[in-house]
């Protein structure tokens, strides 16, 4: 009877034996079928490691099927503990892709990265849309093709290199990837769609090639750190400027990442220089560029021979070479600005060439009002841009000769060189005077403060009160602009008054504001250093007006932008460079104590 009343017992605890070993099995195979899917997944980017992970993955597999012949569960709980394995890292470790007809339809899994098979030679629409933890995508040559929103809300994608022969960036095609900092885009690429970029936040640069001939809106809302990499003159410059989105010309930007011997950089120009004469001689700022040479690649266009400085690399000879062409010009092409009148070059040299040679002046008025002075009877034309090609008609001396085709060049120069400011680069001690509204006081001050911190002396009207004859004395003008500043009749009169009288003029937008905004006074405003603080207190643009008010005289030799520092009993010690400008210098003393020492990882 004993051994009856035990037998429901022994039975059970069998089954639960039986039960412990089929979850045994199970899992040790569904352990070791992640471990090896992982170990290939990742073999490429840690070889070693992934190995260990794959050995160990084989080992777990293995013990699965020894323990599954030890309990004698059959080959059945392993087989499907490792299958579940596969599944499971399949799902959480890779993306897989669907593909039909050479179309990438979908992607399964949720995994951090996905490498598109060289069958595919077309990627969906929302092929990878709200593959959330996707981190890059390697998209093959043979793709030539992406669809509509195919990375849509991949909000952890990181990086993406777009194939040679894609022609469209389509419509959404990366909108709220928010973590994307790295877009490669080739110069097949003609079209850039509808909200592509949208709301792509951590993205800071983008390099749009000249092959881009087309922008639809909204393509790069929502990227507040967005500065767009772009061929002068090109569709995407033109973006730009209409969208108000910061950018920075191609050749800048190789002299930027020291491509170039320090100081030097790469421009590029409409035309080389005619050498042959009658010409036309062309004295402007080079401040002016942007404004002047559509204007002389029009008259040259036209058949009108022209010389200008289009980057003569400055030497030992650069005055010498300069003089001889005013003196031997057939016409001399003056472009009056407040940058002209502040040119050394202009100024000093240029025009008293051409009044001893006797050389007829055209002026133009390049902001329709005049800012150099010289004797009205020493122009023989005063006209505006639209009116050059008849004063040079009228006044003769030079023929226009045949239509011809503007091929640009690049020319190297070193632009610091050619004093723009009049003289050496000024000195410290002087100051900027600042002007801003109550409209986003905490907003001018962060800016202000940035710039203090990067060693300028500021003057701030708002705090320290309107001082007329500090303003007089001022090196340098700081307009921190809103529609609060454009609102401001006294302000404004400041700003008119002092930009009338050719001061040098750093502006700083604090919100978006459209030409239609500025008033005619004013017009030529935005050729001065225009910042956009529009989105937020950027980094670059902080340091951009912290190098333009230095260069001006408005830089505190007592202290040290951009380091760290400490003061001991026998001079400064250097102890960290905290700064962004790629060519630092440092004094031999500051404030009249000497530097003494230099950490030695003070530039790690």
């Amino acid at each position: 009877m004993g051994s009856v009343k035990n037998a429901p017992l022994q039975e059970n605890q069998d089954m639960l034996r039986f039960v412990l070993c089929l979850f045994i099995c199970f899992a040790f195979a569904a352990i070791g079928g992640s471990l090896v899917i992982a170990g290939i997944q990742n073999m490429r980017v840690k070889p070693l490691k992934s190995l260990g992970i794959f050995l160990g993955g084989a080992a777990s597999l293995a013990y699965g099927a020894v323990c599954a012949v030890l309990f004698g569960t059959g080959a059945l709980p392993a087989v499907l503990g490792a299958c579940s394995g596969f599944l499971i890292a399949a799902g959480f470790l890779g993306c897989w892709p669907i593909v039909r007809k050479g179309e990438l339809v979908k992607c399964v899994g949720d995994g951090t990265r996905a490498v598109i098979p060289k069958r595919v030679d077309r990627i969906g629409a929302h092929a990878f849309g709200g593959k959330i933890r996707l981190r890059s995508v390697k998209i093959p040559g043979s793709v030539k093709k992406i669809g509509y929103g195919a990375f849509r809300k991949c909000f952890f994608l990181e990086s993406a290199a777009i194939p040679s022969g894609v022609e469209e960036i389509a419509d959404e095609t990366f909108k709220d990837c928010v973590r994307l900092t790295s877009v490669t885009i080739p110069d097949s690429v003609v079209r850039i769609g509808k909200r592509a970029f949208e709301d792509c936040g951590s993205l800071e640069s983008l390099i749009l090639p000249d092959s881009v001939a087309e922008i639809l809106p909204h393509a790069f809302d929502g990227c507040p750190k967005l500065t767009i990499i772009c061929g002068e003159g090109s569709r995407a410059h033109r973006y730009c400027l209409e969208n108000d989105i910061l950018f920075i010309f191609d050749y800048q930007f190789e002299a930027y990442h020291g491509l170039l011997p320090p100081g030097y950089e790469k421009l590029a120009s409409p035309f080389l220089a005619d050498e042959e004469k009658p010409y036309i001689f062309v004295s402007y700022s080079h401040r002016d560029r942007d404004a002047i040479l559509p204007i002389l690649k029009t008259l040259y266009e036209d058949g009108w021979r022209i010389w200008y400085d289009e980057g003569l690399t400055i030497g030992d000879k650069y005055d010498e070479t300069l003089e001889a062409r005013v003196r031997e010009c057939a016409v001399f092409l003056l472009f009056d600005s407040g940058n002209s009148a502040r040119s050394r070059y202009c100024r000093e040299k240029e025009i008293p060439w051409a009044a001893e040679a006797s050389r007829p002046v055209i002026r133009c008025l390049l902001e329709r009002t005049k800012h150099i002075e010289m004797d009205e009877r020493a122009a023989a034309a005063t006209v505006f841009p639209e009116g050059i090609a008849g004063a040079l008609e009228t006044i003769g001396g030079t023929a226009k000769g045949a239509p011809r085709e503007a091929k640009g060049i690049t020319v190297v120069v070193n632009p610091a060189a050619r004093d723009e400011a009049g003289g050496d680069e000024a000195g410290g001690d002087g100051f900027a005077y600042c002007l801003y509204s109550a409209g986003r006081p905490a907003a001018a001050r962060a800016i202000l403060l940035e710039a203090r911190n990067g060693g300028c002396t500021l003057y701030d009207e708002a705090e320290q009160g309107e001082d007329g004859e500090k303003r007089k004395g001022c090196a340098c003008l700081v307009a921190l602009l809103d529609k609060a500043f454009l609102a401001d009749a006294r302000l404004m009169a400041v700003l008119e008054e002092e930009f009338r009288n050719g001061r040098d003029i750093a502006v700083c937008q604090l919100e978006q504001i459209g030409e239609e905004d500025i008033p005619p006074a004013l017009a030529g405003l935005r050729r001065m250093q225009w910042l956009n603080f529009a989105f937020g207190i950027n980094a670059d643009m902080s340091a951009k007006l912290a190098r333009h008010l230095q260069k001006r005289g408005c830089r505190n030799t007592a202290v040290l932008p951009g380091f760290r520092y400490e003061k001991t009993g026998r001079g400064i010690v250097i102890v960290r460079y905290t700064g962004t400008d790629p060519n630092p210098r440092i004094e031999g003393e500051y404030g009249g104590t000497p530097v003494t020492e230099i950490a030695e990882n003070c530039f790690v």
